[in-house]
């Protein structure tokens, strides 16, 4: 079977994809670029540095190969093989000098978006005036030695004339303005999703307020004007003259201040290689080379103009942006503020309004620390936003309370789900699950809203009255189907008991894949419906927890799987499962007998088996959980840490807990890519776990690019839709 990224990984070396593409784009674009011809070829924007920038902002130096060998196809094609060589290694060494010092600079950031500003200067002064001088430079100097020929463009003897300086400004051209648009063009050649993940970028740099009304008439009128440049008048004609040119600024600079940096940029290099090919008033002058040199000059001062204005008004555009959204949210614990609630009653003709209250909440916060009270809203909000719908949110007051704004339309049916999610919410906090009691209260509202604070005082009275009573207080509210929720969790609990009874559980496993090839599989359990439909863990493990049904239900998780293992002994040899153990069982003396028993009578070699326990769990002080854990170790069984990462002082607890295995947490693996704070958290796990020579497995991985970074942090262990989903024990 053929090996998809190890084909990829093949293709990016240096004899891959990037030769093809410098042997290919590099005389393509010598071809395409702009050039005037009076004993030799003065380029008036030489498109194939801009090539080979591109190429080496995506390979890096493994571009340098196909580069030479496409600027010996280009060159060999119209000169001698002695300077077709020297042309082509000095090209390629003021590239490679040029390139490392940027990348010095740059470090990481090297290839990054163009269009980022505190990056501007480091790139400018290496690919933008370095390099077009050295580059420059050198040829000239080689061709005052006869290693070069005249009719490349630059004449001996003649270093600082026009000619050398068109020259120079072809270079510079080409590096200010084509680099961006043939990076873009090549990215989405290579990868054709691309180009809407371009579009997006693009439209995130418009103005607010930018209608499509607007960009067809901005680009109506670039349109008329560049054809009013390239059309062929009379001798006499004023657009003839370099004077029309000066009326592209205020067009191109309309278009930075609302368009951004992407949009701009592509269509004034467009505008540009029209006008450098097309326009015939570059050449309208007795002194063909004065009028040449001030007229590319005009368009180099343009250039740089336009892309300043586009990035620093992209730049300020998001800089906005990002500080309304943060008068939007609360900066402690990252929920929409009351200014947030505001603005979104007044964007709603109807609203309905519901206040939570929970019961001494501030005591809890001077027991527990004020760090518990944020985690505590956080850990809210993560629970009752998906049973929200899209336009509606859940809002952070100050001290104590949450407010959520409803949909008129089916806020009754929302309040109910409210109500249950908040009754069955538990946050352990030191081992100990913490549940103080809600009270609800709402109230529907129209906009505008005009005595929001008071509203929210008078709501706050109900939502008390709320905790007395055990029930929402408002208008309309449906109890009947209050009672239909309640009366279904009774029905959920029933069906575990028979569940258990009568072995009407499923068990599933995923795989957990290392690095070197090998795997074990984490048992997972599912609840058969009346459907035949299987039940989520997530819906019915609160009724286990809440009913006292953990221990029971461990066990016969426990039983399941060693009855497996030693029927498919010949089939399945030294196979290892993993299999999660509440905190309940944990601490219950009977786990470490009854665990012997099923071993010896199952015939379980104690390494096949890895028990799993949640890190949070851990953070209670008990003595006999701590002592079953040792001796179940000490036996030979592997002790997991799930979901580590998620409990509190988790580092301090780990110091003491002895344990095989560190499964990090699903929530860091997910934006390890995107945050910086969960990549380096992730980067500090693997370090504790080397130091107490643990195995690191990684949860929720996903993509290849996760995985890479992964193997770089040092885990051992994938676990994820990457690697493989769920499928039945029984399948396996």
């Amino acid at each position: 079977m053929l090996n998809i990224k190890l084909l990829r990984k093949r293709l990016a070396s240096w004899w891959g994809i990037p030769l093809f593409l410098g042997m290919t784009l590099i005389p393509l674009s010598s071809c395409l670029s702009p050039t005037f011809v009076l004993d030799g070829n003065v380029y008036l924007m030489f498109l194939s540095m801009a090539v080979c920038l591109v190429l080496l902002m995506l390979y890096d130096i493994t571009a340098l190969p196909g580069i030479f060998v496409g600027l010996l196809i280009y060159y060999s094609s119209w000169l001698e093989f002695d300077s077709v060589l020297v042309i082509s290694t000095w090209y390629l060494f003021s590239l490679l000098v040029c390139w490392f010092g940027y990348r010095m600079q740059m470090r990481r950031r090297w290839s990054s978006y163009h269009g980022i500003l505190r990056l501007t200067k480091v790139r400018a002064f290496w690919l933008i005036i370095v390099l077009p001088v050295f580059f420059v430079s050198g040829v000239q100097v080689s061709v005052d030695f006869e290693l070069l020929p005249p009719k490349l463009g630059l004449l001996p003897g003649q270093g600082f004339s026009l000619r050398a300086l068109l020259n120079y400004q072809g270079v510079l051209l080409a590096c200010i303005a084509a680099v961006p648009p043939i990076y873009y063009l090549v990215r989405i050649a290579l990868r054709p999703r691309f180009f809407f993940i371009l579009i997006e970028w693009m439209k995130r740099e418009f103005t607010l307020s930018v209608t499509k009304t607007e960009l067809a008439i901005w680009f109506l009128a670039l349109s008329v004007l560049v054809k009013l440049l390239t059309y062929e008048y009379d001798d006499q004609n004023i657009l003839l003259s370099n004077y029309p040119l000066s009326l592209l600024l205020p067009v191109m600079l309309y278009g930075a201040m609302r368009f951004g940096f992407i949009l701009v940029g592509i269509v004034w290099t467009i505008t540009l290689w029209v006008l450098l090919t097309n326009y015939p008033g570059l050449l309208y002058s007795d002194n063909l080379y004065q009028s040449l040199t001030f007229s590319i000059s005009l368009l180099t001062v343009f250039t740089i103009t336009i892309i300043l204005v586009a990035t620093i008004s992209s730049r300020q555009r998001i800089i906005h942006r990002k500080t309304r959204y943060s008068a939007l949210v609360d900066p402690v614990t990252g929920l929409p503020n009351l200014r947030w609630l505001t603005r979104d009653l007044a964007l709603h003709e109807e609203s309905v309004i519901c206040f939570i209250r929970m019961a001494n909440l501030d005591v809890l916060s001077r027991a527990y620390g004020i760090q518990w009270r944020i985690e505590f809203k956080q850990n809210i909000a993560e629970v009752l936003q998906p049973i929200l719908g899209d336009d509606e949110r859940l809002y952070q007051l100050p001290e104590y309370d949450l407010v959520i704004r409803l949909n008129p339309e089916a806020s009754e049916q929302t309040l109910i789900a409210v109500e249950q999610k908040l009754r069955q919410f538990r946050l352990r906090w030191n081992g100990m699950p913490i549940h103080p009691h809600y009270g609800l209260g709402y109230s529907s509202v129209k906009s505008p809203v005009k005595h929001l604070n008071s509203l929210l005082g008078e709501l706050s009275t109900i939502a008390e009255e709320s905790l007395s009573k055990g029930i929402p207080q408002g208008a309309h509210l449906n109890y009947e189907q209050l009672q239909l929720h309640i009366q279904s969790k009774v029905v959920l609990l029933q069906k575990v008991q028979h569940a258990l009874d009568d072995d009407n559980f499923v068990l599933m496993v995923q795989p957990i894949v290392g690095f070197r090839g090998d795997r074990y599989y984490e048992v997972l359990c599912r609840l058969v419906g009346e459907t035949g439909e299987l039940i989520s863990p997530n819906e019915f493990l609160p009724i286990v927890h809440e009913f006292g049904l953990s221990y029971d239900l461990d066990i016969w998780v426990l039983k399941k799987t060693m009855q497996f293992m030693d029927e498919h002994r010949e089939r399945l040899p030294s196979l290892r499962l993993a299999v999660n153990l509440s905190p309940e069982s944990i601490c219950r003396p009977s786990l470490l007998n009854d665990v012997t028993l099923l071993m010896a009578n199952y015939r379980i070699e104690s390494y096949q088996l890895v028990l799993e326990v949640t890190e949070s769990h851990l953070l209670q002080d008990s003595s006999q959980a701590l002592l079953t854990l040792v001796q179940l170790r000490n036996w030979g069984c592997r002790i997991a840490i799930d979901d580590f990462g998620t409990g509190y002082a988790s580092y301090n607890r780990l110091k003491a807990f002895q344990a095989d295995i560190l499964k990090i947490d699903g929530s860091f693996i997910t934006h390890l890519l995107d945050s910086k704070v969960d990549y380096h958290i992730v980067e500090s796990m693997c370090q504790v776990a080397r130091l107490k020579n643990m195995t690191v497995v990684a949860e929720f991985v996903e993509t290849e690019e996760q995985k890479a970074a992964l193997k770089k942090l040092g885990v051992d262990y994938l676990q994820g839709y990457l690697t493989g989903r769920p499928q039945r024990l029984s399948e396996l």
